[in-house]
């Protein structure tokens, strides 16, 4: 089963700068997070806003795959009704400020924000309270996105599909939607080439 949500999807990926503590970084995060929601123009545009933290959980699954291990990140996720709903967010001096008070502790360090569009797979009967497993791919360069995202889909189809009825996969392809907006607030440009997660 596979879907595709309507509404527009971005995400923060950032990185824990060398000079905190992971935990600390977590904790100015959520206190960050929590000044931006506690704006009007968040209030208004958000539908739905996740802060996802790193546990060890996976380590030796990962260990045992010959993955190398993930550098420790903080990863915001926002779901909002139109592009105009992110853009307003981005003009409003309140939220603004809010964002920026990151500036001063690395929030915005090596941070990698772009848009994404979200397919859902799997059973729709999921537990909500599951488990949460992030990752994160780049489409290698001689392959070009859809054929990326056709094998991506295959592969999670064919080991989660039949054995795992109860598992709910999100695949989120970058988009280009929000990089105008992401650009005029000040971000860098997204690099070139799509990111998936499941």
């Amino acid at each position: 089963m596979s879907a595709r949500d309507t509404h527009c999807t971005a995400f923060g990926i950032h990185p824990v700068p060398a000079n905190l503590s992971k935990r600390e970084f977590e904790r100015k995060c959520e206190a960050l997070v929590e000044s931006l929601l506690a704006t009007p123009v968040a209030q208004r545009n958000f539908l739905k806003f996740d802060i996802i933290f790193q546990n060890e959980q996976l380590k030796e699954h990962i260990t045992a795959l010959e993955i190398p291990e993930p550098r420790p990140i903080v990863c915001l996720r926002v779901e909002y009704e139109t592009e105009d709903s992110w853009a307003e967010c981005h003009r409003d001096p309140d939220y603004m400020k809010a964002l920026d008070a990151g500036k001063s502790w690395g929030f915005h360090d090596d941070a990698c924000i772009f848009s994404a569009a979200k397919v859902s797979k799997g059973h729709p009967n999921a537990p909500r309270d599951s488990n949460v497993v992030v990752g994160i791919i780049k489409a290698p360069g001689h392959m070009s996105a859809t054929e990326f995202q056709q094998r991506l889909e295959g592969l999670i189809d064919a080991v989660y599909g039949a054995k795992k009825p109860a598992i709910k996969w999100h695949l989120y392809v970058q988009n280009m939607n929000a990089e105008e907006h992401l650009q005029a607030a000040g971000y860098p440009p997204v690099s070139a080439g799509p990111s998936y997660f499941g």
